[in-house]
């Protein structure tokens, strides 16, 4: 899946990152904050807050632009874009008024877990109090289930960090990924250090917590009757009525300091914008420093495929050199044994000299002179093979094939001084 080039970066609580779309977690933050408390569900009627106007055609211009070339371009092979965004279970109406204008049909991913590992998160990393972090744990999951008419898949994030394939592979099938992944994969995705999911001992003191938790537990499968998992969430939200009491106080309290609250979220307006425009150079300078990239990356390759040919040509330069190598060696040894035979046959002649009369040694002497300058002309003939360019460049190449190393790398400068002294001999 395709993610937004600018992310939240990593934390101590994300070693690895959040992989959360930064924009849409600045949108989404800055609506809310205007909508109600940030550590409570938004009201009733939050769509109809302004806020929610300013937002919307942002967060469109963000959806279309993640979209963009999926079914235009289908041939470049886009993977499909998605974000992730634990505010969006409290934005599901906005976000699906945005898709049906967009065209665009979503498939949502829920992560759901256990509600004392994060209400224990929430005290223990933001000094949130248990009945806030229970109430919010709570409606966040009523209100994505609600909302999306539990049309969701629900991944556990225990059984994913435990490295469940059965439950990876139903995730990976759900989302298009064909084929799934493998276990060796999925041991490199995953941080096994945030497991820490049942290891705290919290109870949940808000009753319909642990309710909602056993309709998620037993929901979280691909086989889900997702009407009774609707029919269950309305249920239990229904059963929590009196606590909208209590939190329609906290709403008017909320707007009744308003104004503070107003001034702050439009000096974080005036911090997003500029750190947006800062994200913008910082992403304008990337894209260059990618495309001087690829430009020296295509130099690299056109230099390996013009060092490739330089090596094939010493390949075949090396291959007819070792050839007229081993012509100019089977020369010499043809040479040898003419010498040889010369030899023999000076033997026998010094024989016969001795046992015939003077004609005959007179004779004798003639051809033995004769002999002697036939030998004298071989090894003049032997002497300059052996002196030979040819001979001695083959000379050069065997010795760096036979015995590479140092030979190797004297080749270039033994051809050198091979071809200084044959231009001295002819100068």
């Amino acid at each position: 899946m395709r993610l937004s080039d600018d992310l939240i970066e990593a934390s101590v609580q994300n070693p690895r990152g959040s992989f959360e779309d930064r924009e849409i977690f600045l949108l989404q933050r800055e609506m809310l904050a205007q909508v109600g408390p940030l550590r409570l569900p938004p009201p009733e009627n939050w769509m109809d807050n302004p806020a929610v106007s300013k937002a919307e055609p942002l967060l469109r211009e963000l959806l279309r632009k993640g979209v963009a070339g999926e079914d235009t371009e289908p041939d470049k092979g886009l993977k499909p874009w998605g974000f992730k965004s634990p505010d969006t279970a409290y934005t599901f109406r906005l976000w699906h008024r945005i898709f049906n204008a967009e065209k665009v049909v979503p498939k949502i991913v829920l992560c759901i877990r256990e509600p004392s590992a994060v209400v224990t998160s929430l005290m223990r990393q933001y000094n949130w109090d248990a009945g806030t972090a229970e109430l919010f744990w709570l409606t966040k999951y009523l209100s994505a289930i609600i909302d999306t008419g539990a049309n969701v898949f629900l991944a556990r994030y225990e059984h994913i960090l435990r490295a469940d394939m059965d439950h990876i592979n139903a995730l990976c099938k759900f989302t298009g990924l064909e084929g799934g992944l493998n276990r060796n994969a999925v041991d490199e995705l995953l941080e096994p250090t945030l497991n820490r999911s049942g290891t705290n001992g919290y109870t949940c003191s808000i009753s319909a917590v642990e309710q909602m938790w056993d309709v998620l537990k037993s929901a979280a499968n691909t086989e889900f009757d997702r009407e009774i998992l609707l029919k269950n969430a309305l249920e239990i939200n229904k059963s929590i009525v009196p606590l909208r009491i209590w939190l329609n106080e906290a709403y008017r309290i909320y707007q009744y300091q308003m104004p503070s609250v107003t001034s702050n979220t439009k000096g974080a307006d005036t911090i997003w914008r500029k750190a947006l425009e800062e994200s913008e150079i910082t992403l304008d300078a990337n894209r260059k420093e990618l495309k001087s990239s690829i430009l020296q990356n295509a130099e690299l390759q056109r230099r390996i495929v013009l060092a490739a040919k330089e090596i094939e040509r010493l390949r075949v330069f090396s291959a007819a050199a070792d050839r007229q190598c081993r012509e100019a060696k089977n020369k010499a040894e043809e040479l040898h044994h003419e010498l040889a035979s010369i030899r023999s046959l000076s033997r026998k002649a010094q024989e016969s000299r001795e046992q015939s009369d003077d004609i005959t040694h007179k004779a004798d002497r003639a051809t033995i002179r004769r002999l002697k300058t036939e030998v004298a002309t071989l090894k003049d003939e032997v002497i300059e093979a052996r002196n030979s360019t040819s001979f001695q460049l083959g000379h050069i190449l065997i010795r760096a094939v036979r015995r590479p190393g140092r030979n190797t790398m004297a080749v270039p400068w033994r051809i050198i001084k091979l071809s200084l002294a044959r231009r001295s001999r002819r100068a």
